[in-house]
């Protein structure tokens, strides 16, 4: 059996600007590329000329944030829609929250609040190292960096977790998580990369923004103890039973044909 290929470097790649990707959405990649984000954290912008949504607006980076600002000038920012709560994708929800506004939202805080056992688990929690790398890894890590004008001797690879972040907005499976004129989202819960994981339904253009439960180039990352693979996979023959177009990962390209 052919192994799954790997999906080459965004072409072109495009940091810090609101690239028009369908009629209604638009991705901003943040400048942030390592092995668990491979080119970059993508922050999508969902609607129309007057208002919009904000899915992960990413991580905490002052050349993100003007981007970000740059690409709401003038229209009203509806909701800031958080799929999980690593910090790549949650960084700059107060902030953003602050300059527009806009309610957070997403299914729950990160589930392993209240449930750690003990404090290797916080730790583990607050800080997923990733695994020694081989040298064929640390190359591939270089590649990335060097495609983003980024000094591969300066990444530094740390994915953290934001205990600490309250949705405004708790949206249960399959309800409206945000909407305006002409577009509506609707959340869609799964579990298995982290416990409180949310896929995000685009009803108008039959697309699915997947956040970390499905990437664009790579599989995804299942870290215990919040992270857990039997939930994964139950997600993954859940979003298998609809009938999406196109999804939208954080992280890598679309993927355009999602039926097995």
């Amino acid at each position: 059996m052919a192994g799954i290929p790997f999906v080459g470097i965004i072409d072109p790649l495009r940091y810090a600007e609101a690239e028009v990707v369908s009629p209604k959405i638009r991705r901003v990649i943040a400048r942030n590329p390592s092995n668990f984000t491979f080119t970059g954290t993508g922050t999508y912008l969902v609607g129309n000329a007057t208002d919009v949504a904000v899915i992960d607006p990413g991580p905490d980076l002052p050349e993100h944030r003007t981007a970000l600002l740059r690409a709401i000038e003038g229209q009203k920012v509806r909701a800031i829609v958080i799929t999980h709560c690593h910090s790549d994708h949650v960084g700059l929800a107060a902030w953003l929250r602050e300059e527009t506004g806009a309610p957070t939202v997403a299914w729950k805080p990160h589930g392993a609040v209240g449930q750690l056992d003990n404090d290797d688990d916080i730790k583990v929690m607050q800080s997923l190292a990733p695994p020694p790398k081989t040298e064929e890894e640390k190359e591939k890590e270089r590649e990335i960096a060097r495609a983003a004008g980024l000094d591969p001797d300066d990444l530094e690879i740390r994915e953290s977790v934001d205990l600490e972040f309250e949705p405004d907005v708790r949206v249960g499976d399959g309800e409206v998580a945000a909407h305006g004129d002409g577009w509506t989202l609707i959340g869609i819960h799964t579990p298995g990369h982290t416990s409180n994981h949310m896929c995000v339904a685009f009803e108008e253009e039959k697309a699915l923004f997947t956040g970390d439960h499905i990437m664009g180039w790579s599989t995804t990352v299942v870290s215990p103890p919040d992270g857990d693979m039997r939930d994964y996979m139950e997600s993954v023959k859940k979003l298998q039973l609809r009938d999406d177009k196109i999804l939208w990962p954080t992280h890598g390209s679309p993927v355009t044909d999602p039926q097995p």
